[in-house]
């Protein structure tokens, strides 16, 4: 089990953090090397399985810029089950 300093310490971004929510996912996301392969946009996702999907996700992260060229970024998401 990861500690949660460590998850921000790594600038790992966790979205829906409960306390009653025991189970996480987690998703990265690499960027490609090739040239302008990074964004400034807003990026936004969906999660959808065979019976439900999420709401509108907006990655963002206040202390880095995610989504340059050649990175790989980590989402960890809280889960109810």
């Amino acid at each position: 089990i990861m500690k949660l300093s460590f998850l921000l310490e790594q600038g790992i971004i966790i979205f829906n953090l409960s306390l009653n929510k025991l189970n996480f996912d987690q998703y990265k996301i690499k960027i490609n090397y090739r040239k302008n392969a990074g964004t400034d946009s807003k990026v936004e996702m969906v999660v959808s399985g065979n019976n439900t999907s999420s709401d509108l996700i907006k990655l963002i992260d206040k202390k880095r810029k995610p989504f340059r060229t050649g990175g790989v970024d980590s989402f960890i998401f809280g889960t109810n089950g």
